[in-house]
């Protein structure tokens, strides 16, 4: 008895630390232990059933039909966006000679590091960085929890998606 009883400690008691047999004295143990075994292999069995769905959906995508492409009405159709607005781009100019006047004035001293040009204060938003996040991350919570609620991870990934592009796009106003 005490053969068999040793037996079936060596084959089912795992270490935690190196997966190596090791007897254990208790017989709930090993009950405990071979249950916590036979869940992680259940475990790794669902695992790869939702891995074979998710091959047999990547295999079965179709390319996307491209001739539906939705462009913002202010864009410009070689991209980026067209700005109309004079005073913006007078504060642009401005900026713009303004560095051109502090690069040039450190070529003619023989100091040239651009490191040390601070850019002009008047390009800076009226927002400060957390608060242009809040206004751009509006909407990001909502398709964040309803990616949450998704059971398959395909439509997880979806939302997901869905999330971080609504955010990049009221990035661009």
């Amino acid at each position: 008895s005490d053969s068999s009883d040793n037996l079936l400690k060596s084959q089912f008691s795992p270490d935690r630390n190196n997966r190596k047999p090791t007897h254990r004295q208790n017989k709930n143990k090993i009950v405990v232990e071979m249950k916590k075994s036979t869940a992680v292999s259940f475990e790794e069995i669902e695992r790869n059933k939702r891995m074979v769905q998710i091959r047999k959906i990547a295999e079965n995508l179709k390319p996307v039909n491209r001739d539906d492409d939705y462009r913002i009405k202010d864009s410009h159709p070689d991209g980026g966006f067209i700005l109309n607005d004079q005073k913006v781009m007078d504060k642009y100019r401005s900026v713009a000679k303004e560095m051109i006047k502090r690069i040039g004035s450190q070529i003619l001293r023989g100091k040239v590091n651009l490191t040390s040009i601070s850019f002009p204060i008047k390009c800076m938003g009226k927002l400060s960085h957390l608060q242009a996040l809040c206004s751009i991350m509006t909407v990001f919570p909502s398709y964040l929890s309803a990616s949450a609620l998704q059971t398959d991870p395909v439509e997880r990934m979806k939302w997901f998606l869905t999330a971080m592009i609504s955010s990049q796009c009221a990035s661009h106003h």
